[in-house]
């Protein structure tokens, strides 16, 4: 072969090689994410937060996740551990997620954990509260707060501002007894004491015996933990109406004046001191920036629109996500994963907050809020922090 016509195929092999298709690069390859909330029903607003705060954390980070791009599958568990257990199931096998995200409370988590375990899926809880869900998932972390964690900062700042005496509502079910345990325990080690305690059915939307029973006992302050959405707005707005405002103070969880639930709340949510792991009011670069975002990209926005504390705790689980998965290319390690963030120390919009390197729980501050009225809109200030004990 002449070299001329030797040149000529070689040019018209190379031209050819461009046009083939190629193998993507692994790092290419899309990270699927399924995110299982309450996105319909008495916790639709729960989901609708959450939705924003992923909608946020995508925006900020030029929808990458580790380096590559994302696919998010959400189903709606309806506040039903089987159905959580059962779309968990789906998303493993038919979708083939690499992760799984969500949880709306300790039920569906549970079962979320099972599915997890047995697949092998990372796992991260965004909103379930329950202590020692994570003992017998070796897949999972959780990125929101322990419900025991609100009750040493709250007493501590109660004692401290004049309220000695406390009746507790809370609802019926484990993390309103792992709630009232911290703050009996917490109140007495600061001099304070909980006079008087009754727990409700789940779902209870109508308090006004209860809050007769609160009445008679005389405290400085009415302590309410009862499982956010509706039953959170009622109770705010009974304790207002029943005219109990006159003779005590009205404090909680930061689910009683979350922000989904001010708008409905009203100025009964006025002057209402709650614990929190977030609040909107956090004097931080980050959360000013994740604030401003948050509020253009969530669907429909209107002028209530603010992240809760349950947003931001989706929005770290990305956070989480993104450093676990940042060195794996293709299939995503469960076990690398999980190791990557044993002791993983991030800034998030609450704060600086440390994934233990034992347990998977999250180590963070707390902050005492008061409701109040700014520029014309519900906001929780912020009125003290406490740091995490060490």
């Amino acid at each position: 072969m002449s070299l001329k016509r030797f040149m000529v195929a070689a040019f018209a092999a190379l031209f050819l090689c461009t046009l083939l298709p190629r193998e993507a690069p692994a790092q290419a390859v899309p990270l699927k994410i399924g995110v299982i909330m309450s996105f319909s029903g008495p916790g639709a607003s729960l989901g609708r937060s959450v939705n924003g705060s992923i909608a946020a954390w995508m925006a900020m980070h030029h929808d990458m996740l580790g380096g590559r791009p994302v696919v998010l599958i959400k189903r709606d568990d309806a506040h039903a551990p089987e159905t959580a257990r059962r779309l968990a199931q789906e998303l493993i096998v038919q979708d083939k997620i690499d992760l799984l995200m969500g949880g709306s409370s300790a039920p569906e988590a549970v079962a979320m954990n099972e599915v997890s375990t047995q697949a092998k899926i990372p796992y991260f809880i965004i909103n379930a509260t329950a202590p020692g869900l994570l003992v017998k998932a070796p897949y999972a972390v959780r990125t929101s707060y322990l419900t025991p964690d609100f009750g040493p900062p709250l007493a501590r700042w109660a004692v401290k501002n004049g309220i000695k005496s406390i009746y507790a509502v809370v609802a019926d079910y484990s993390s309103g007894a792992d709630t009232l345990s911290s703050l009996t325990d917490a109140m007495a080690a600061n001099g304070g004491k909980v006079i008087g305690s009754v727990a409700v059915p789940l779902n209870t939307t109508d308090f006004s015996s209860y809050l007769l029973r609160a009445k008679d006992a005389k405290p400085d302050a009415l302590f309410a933990f009862v499982g956010g959405g509706p039953s959170s707005i009622n109770i705010t707005k009974q304790f207002g109406t029943n005219g109990l405002k006159s003779s005590m103070k009205l404090i909680g969880t930061a689910d009683l004046i979350s922000e989904e639930l001010m708008a409905a709340e009203g100025t009964d949510a006025l002057g209402v001191v709650t614990a929190s792991n977030y609040t909107v009011d956090h004097n931080s670069k980050l959360n000013r920036e994740y604030v401003d975002v948050y509020r253009k990209v969530i669907a429909n926005p209107t002028s209530d629109d603010e992240p809760s504390f349950i947003a931001v705790q989706a929005f770290d689980a990305l956070t989480a996500m993104d450093h676990a998965v940042a060195g794996q290319k293709g299939a995503i390690d469960p076990v690398k994963t999980i190791e990557a963030l044993r002791g993983y120390t991030f800034e998030s919009p609450r704060g600086m907050i440390t994934i233990d390197a034992q347990t998977r729980e999250v180590h963070e501050s707390m902050y005492v809020r008061r409701t109040e009225m700014r520029d014309g809109k519900f906001v929780n200030s912020e009125i003290a922090a406490f740091a995490p004990p060490k």
